[in-house]
């Protein structure tokens, strides 16, 4: 149990260092973390749904489909309709959404290279290693209980 303490512990220290503010990535740009958060889902899911998109963000509905309809509002993502569905829209980041996703991307890139920039070169590669494995594990125990 312990050991899940300590990962829960460095996986919420880590949410909250780059998505909820403690430092000054909050003050850069005009999304707030949950817009940028909802934008790069959209960019790790091209063409699914909304609903495929709730599901991944581990979201309720009601509160993506109004960060949705902001981000559709200020030309970042579009809605397009499914070849297969009619009933279906599918939502991908439209050319001023991937520039703003790009930025996003820099912010949070220099941000976590300033935080290990403090390790050794050993203790980073080390670091990513885990964190690689950690995903690995991650995506491992997604894909069985799909099954």
């Amino acid at each position: 149990m312990k050991d899940w303490t300590r990962v829960m512990k460095s996986v919420c220290l880590i949410d909250k260092i780059l998505f909820r503010g403690s430092t000054p990535l909050r003050s850069l740009g005009s999304l707030n973390s949950t817009q940028e958060r909802t934008l790069l889902a959209v960019y790790d899911n091209p063409g699914k749904s909304q609903k495929e998109l709730i599901r991944y963000m581990n979201r309720d509905k009601g509160s993506i489909s109004k960060i949705i309809q902001n981000l559709v509002e200020q030309g970042l993502v579009e809605r397009l309709p499914s070849e297969n569905d009619r009933r279906q829209v599918l939502l991908i980041l439209s050319p001023k959404g991937e520039k703003e996703t790009q930025r996003i991307h820099e912010k949070y890139s220099s941000h976590i290279s300033n935080i290990v920039s403090i390790l050794e070169k050993e203790k980073q590669d080390e670091l990513y290693m885990h964190l690689d494995r950690l995903l690995e594990l991650t995506l491992e125990v997604e894909e069985r209980s799909r099954i």
